[in-house]
């Protein structure tokens, strides 16, 4: 969480599991990344001592391009492959 200026005031990270269901797949639950996500944000809020309403934007990166299929009341439908 950096100021305007660039100095970091403040970050979190949180973990997520990968499950291994058969050799050579690796699966991840998106509700995982959703629950780390959230995790995280208040984490790094705590470690910055800025109030949410000062944060004007959040920024988020991840390793790979995954698309996530969701059904008509925007649920997963399974696991996501790795």
């Amino acid at each position: 969480m950096p100021h305007a200026a660039g100095t970091m005031l403040g970050s979190h990270a949180a973990p997520y599991d990968t499950q291994f269901p058969h050799p050579s797949w690796a699966e991840q639950r998106p509700e995982d990344w959703w629950t780390a996500l959230g995790i995280a944000v208040r984490g790094a809020l705590a470690e910055s001592d800025v109030q949410p309403e000062d944060v004007a934007a959040i920024c988020l990166d991840t390793t790979c391009c995954t698309v996530v299929a969701l059904d008509e009341g925007m649920v997963c439908m399974h696991e996501l492959l790795r």
